[in-house]
């Protein structure tokens, strides 16, 4: 089977996508950009985020889903809208072939359902915000934008010749006219014997509309009318006049500049990658294939130019915006980094102080634990000592009583003894033996010792041993309350230092608590501030060119435009 796409030009109809112009890739690419920025500013959505939500809508294509076929078959169809006028007036199923999602084998039974919501949710939105993108010169009764239509000069509506006669004659597919007798009998040819029948009545039509007119033109031209008109009307003879001259010569140079004006649409559309121009250049292409006024051409082409001019400002003023967010945001950053390197330095320290604050109050705990258990030690000792000195005083005092008692009981004896040999004893011849002699009795002692000498040496030993003893406790009980003194001293300062540093250390625990949730916080704010960066650089920062470089890209595009006005300038004639 073949379908009429363009007079004179018969394709396969799988091969054809309803007579659309082939993609331009640049084209795509500044549409998928456009939208994409598009949607994150409206909804603050993220680019990766859309494209897997889209991807999951048709994903068993394996492929990325086709946002730019669905909005350009949409287009073409004379755009959304609503979801209404879509359901009533769109085949999704005929967008859905022209789509580089679309599969043969894996496809769906609710495709429409689910192209209808995807576009009601993602791109009408964006259709609201571009209405110099949808192609409204179609056909008002098939809604399709293909072959030969006619304009209604009172509703200025498009019709296909065929689709304008009554329904009841529409029995076979709509079949257009060829630009020549061949074409139109090669395509007769894959037409039922009523698309034949339907082609004559068109044709035969079409001469009796010409003869028609022909007849009218010369009862217009007759003296009757002519020479009435010049007497009463001459304005009007002029205006009729200039009208028909302007006419012939418009319809002899339409054909050249509307190829002229297309091309030049078409090329500047690919050369300045401008999705608006190639779309303009399809329209201008489906005008010039429909017959459609230059009027409404120019005027679409003066719209571009303001939406243009507008985008400028716009895109001026979001500049100025950016630098004023993105240097604000600049601010912002390098601040809480500082304060978050500042908070960070000073949570560790205190982290550090705190450790070293514990490992010292352990250490006097344990000086504290040593000296209470020396000082124990040294009242044991000094209990032991105090009690071995006491006896041992004790001991030397009954020793000395005991001994002072015999040497009075000796000293008695002597004294009786010496004097009894006093009063008995004669002196002894010069023959008596030494034993007798004249000296009072004092006892046999070595080397002329006696015994109470003996017994006062030991007396004086006992006493210096009580004396020594004395001495030594008096000297131990002063060296033991000393050093008792001294570890009292020393246990006390030990205490106060630890009980200072446990307060310091409470005080640094608070200080840290502190500052770990201010660390927290500014930390928070440095990464809202940062999230905050990364919205901002696909339109501020990461948009793909220059600010300068779009400003010189719209300057040349207005450039294209006027320049295309200035084509369009050859059809007026006036």
């Amino acid at each position: 089977m073949t379908l009429s796409i363009t007079p004179g030009r018969s394709v396969d109809v799988d091969e054809v996508i309803d007579g659309l112009a082939p993609r331009d890739p640049a084209v795509e690419a500044e549409f998928l950009a456009a939208f994409y920025r598009f949607h994150r500013e409206k909804t603050g959505e993220r680019e990766a985020t859309t494209r897997e939500s889209l991807n999951k809508i048709l994903s068993r294509s394996g492929k990325d889903f086709d946002v730019y076929g669905l909005y350009r078959g949409c287009c073409q169809r004379g755009g959304f809208h609503s979801r209404e006028h879509a359901k009533r007036h769109m085949s999704f199923a005929e967008v859905y072939r022209e789509m580089n999602n679309y599969d043969v084998v894996n496809t769906y039974t609710d495709i429409g359902k689910r192209l209808l919501d995807a576009y009601e949710k993602y791109l009408l939105a964006y259709e609201g915000e571009h209405p110099d993108d949808i192609n409204a010169d179609k056909c008002d009764v098939c809604e399709r934008e293909d072959g030969a239509m006619i304009q209604c000069d009172h509703c200025e509506t498009w019709t296909h010749e065929q689709c304008h006669r009554p329904r009841a004659l529409q029995r076979q597919p709509i079949q257009y006219p060829e630009a020549n007798a061949e074409n139109t009998a090669g395509a007769g040819n894959t037409n039922t014997a009523g698309g034949a029948d339907d082609r004559a009545d068109s044709d035969s039509d079409q001469m009796n509309d010409l003869a028609a007119i022909a007849k009218a033109k010369e009862i217009l031209a007759s003296g009757d009318v002519s020479g009435a008109a010049e007497t009463h009307l001459p304005t009007l003879v002029q205006t009729a006049a200039t009208s028909l001259a302007q006419l012939r010569a418009s319809k002899g140079q339409e054909p050249n500049v509307r190829r002229a004006l297309e091309s030049f649409l078409r090329n500047e559309g690919m050369r300045l990658k401008s999705q608006s121009i190639s779309m303009l250049a399809q329209k201008v292409a489906s005008y010039a294939a429909n017959g459609g006024p230059f009027d409404k051409v120019k005027k679409m082409i003066k719209d571009l130019i303001s939406k243009l001019m507008e985008e400028s400002t716009a895109e001026t003023e979001h500049k100025g915006w950016c630098d004023a967010e993105l240097g604000q945001n600049k601010i912002t950053r390098e601040a809480k980094s500082e304060e978050v390197e500042k908070l960070r330095a000073e949570v560790e320290d205190l982290q550090s102080t705190i450790a070293q604050l514990g490992q010292e109050i352990t250490d006097l705990a344990a000086a504290v634990a040593e000296l209470d258990a020396a000082t124990a030690k040294a009242s044991e000792d000094r209990t032991a000592t105090k009690a071995k000195n006491e006896q041992t005083i004790a001991e030397a005092k009954e020793a000395q009583m005991a001994i002072e008692r015999a040497v009075v009981v000796l000293k008695d004896y002597y004294a009786k003894a010496a004097e009894a040999t006093a009063l008995t004893q004669q002196s002894p011849g010069d023959d008596a033996p030494e034993t007798f002699g004249s000296e009072p009795y004092k006892g046999m002692l070595p080397e002329g010792g006696n015994v109470v000498d003996f017994l006062e040496v030991i007396l004086s030993d006992f006493a210096r041993l009580e004396s020594d003893t004395s001495g030594a406790e008096a000297s131990e009980i002063e060296m033991y309350k000393k050093y008792m003194n001294e570890s009292e001293q020393d246990k006390a300062l030990k205490l106060n230092e630890k009980g200072h540093k446990e307060s310091t250390r409470t005080d640094k625990e608070s200080a840290l608590h502190s500052s770990e949730s201010e660390l927290r916080a500014t930390q928070d704010q440095l990464d809202k501030a940062a999230e905050y960066y990364e919205k901002l650089k696909p339109t501020c920062v990461d948009s793909g060119i220059s600010f300068e470089e779009r400003v010189k890209r719209r300057e040349e595009e207005i450039q294209s435009l006027q320049e295309a006005l200035k084509i369009l300038a050859g059809t007026d004639l006036a």
